[in-house]
Order: structure tokens, then sequence, then C-alpha cells
């Protein structure tokens, strides 16, 4: 696999950029933001091929994988910190507080919803459902890429 360009790079990291509402999973602001130059129409052409490559499918896939890591790390972290609440709040409500029962109760829903117990758990990617997506994206900007093209350079029709 050939290495990234440095807009390649900044690309991909804007692509994948969730904290960055205007460039993530936007490839025409992620184009301008990586610093491609054109009109926004350049800017999409430039982005869809940009997304085409395997080289910089692999490099967003990583990524996202890498972010899903994060994000697991962090529920156990979460889980961890609510598991020594779970623990002082449980002895509070034995010793006659209770005011604490609320707040186990709380820590019991949180603890659920970031294990997955619950119905309101925090969604991550999974790799069948990225996989079609991915397909579908670079199926979508190779589409959109020959569109573009066949609308600015028209090919002639040939005299019979």
């Amino acid at each position: 696999m050939t290495k990234l360009t440095g807009k390649q790079t900044s690309f991909a990291e804007y692509y994948t950029d969730h904290k960055n509402k205007e460039t993530f999973n936007n490839g025409l602001e992620s184009a301008r933001a990586a610093g491609y130059k054109g009109n926004d129409n350049v800017l999409t052409v430039t982005a869809c091929r940009t997304l085409t490559k395997a080289n910089v499918k692999q490099a967003i896939s990583d990524i996202r994988a890498e972010n899903k890591v994060r994000v697991e790390y962090n529920q156990e972290i979460a889980l961890a910190e609510l598991n020594k609440a779970f623990g002082y709040l449980l002895k509070s409500v034995k010793a006659g507080n209770i005011q604490a029962i609320q707040a186990l109760t709380s820590v019991i829903r949180e603890k659920n919803a970031i294990s997955g117990l619950h119905s309101q758990t925090i969604l991550t990617d999974k790799l069948p459902e990225q996989k079609r997506m991915d397909a579908k994206e670079e199926e979508l900007a190779k589409d959109f890429a020959d569109w573009y093209l066949r609308q600015k350079y028209p090919r002639k029709q040939e005299a019979g």
C-alpha cells in the first residue's frame, strides 16, 4: 500500500474527526480543510476521488478503528468509576440514607447504558456495517465523479 500524501493524511483526519461537525463524514469540507484548492465542484470531485483511493480508505478505516478502541477504553474507565460510586452509594442506602436510593438508581441506569444492557446505549461503528457504508460511499463517489465529468466534458456525437 502506498503512503499517504500530506493532504491525504489531513483529509482522512478531518473526515473522521467526530468533534468537527463541519468536516466529519463530509468530503467537500474535509478536502477544503485539508488544503485542496478549488470551488465546491472541484473540491467535491477531489473528495470523491480521494475517498476511492485504497490507501485513503485504509487510513480512514484505521482511524475509525482507533477511535472505537478509545471509546471502549473510555467506557471501561466510566464503568470503573460508576462501580466505585455504586459501592459508596450502596453503603449509604444500607445505612438508611434515603436520598442515596435515587443516586444509586441513576448509577445503575448509567452502568446498563454503557454496558449495552439498556436501550439508550452508546452506539459505535460495527465492522460489517462500516464495510457496507464504505462500499456505498465508494460507489456514490464514483457515480458522482463520473456524472460530474460527463457534465463538465460532454462527449461529442460521432458522425454516422
